[in-house]
């Protein structure tokens, strides 16, 4: 897959719209927030069997995940959830056309550091969509 800065907004756009959908969460917000308020379990423990959906929404979700597991734990939170906040993931209330000073005023930070967490958030993506799906095509 051939990632561009463009074809990475347009799949982060898309996977905003998987998150608001439900994804593969179960009605949680994300998976991240799935596994905070059930302290990890992701099972639905119906012992039903429901097929995993491989997606690249999917595998931004794993990736995002996998990002605030690393340390500095907190700040790569706050990183994802930028993200989530720029992309429309996740909202605070504001209105769909809220700039990202707006944004940034409303979490308390400055614009510059919001633009570096999109920006750190993005390459980190990059990155690991290019390795995960290196050979593979994907059109946006």
């Amino acid at each position: 897959m051939k990632l561009s800065n463009k074809s990475l907004d347009v799949l982060l756009h898309d996977w905003a719209d998987w998150v608001h959908r439900g994804g593969n969460s179960g009605g949680f917000q994300s998976v991240l927030h799935k596994m905070m308020v059930t302290g990890g379990v992701t099972s639905s423990g119906g012992g039903g069997y429901s097929a995993e959906i491989h997606t690249i929404e999917a595998d931004i979700e794993s990736a995002l995940l996998s990002l605030v597991r690393q340390k500095p734990e907190e700040l790569n939170l706050m990183r994802v959830n930028v993200l989530r906040y720029e992309f429309g993931a996740k909202t605070l209330g504001w209105p769909s056309d809220a700039t990202q000073c707006d944004k940034a005023h409303r979490i308390g930070i400055s614009l510059r550091t919001y633009k570096r967490h999109i920006k750190y958030c993005k390459e980190y993506l990059f990155t690991h969509l290019q390795l995960k799906h290196k050979g593979t095509r994907h059109e946006t």
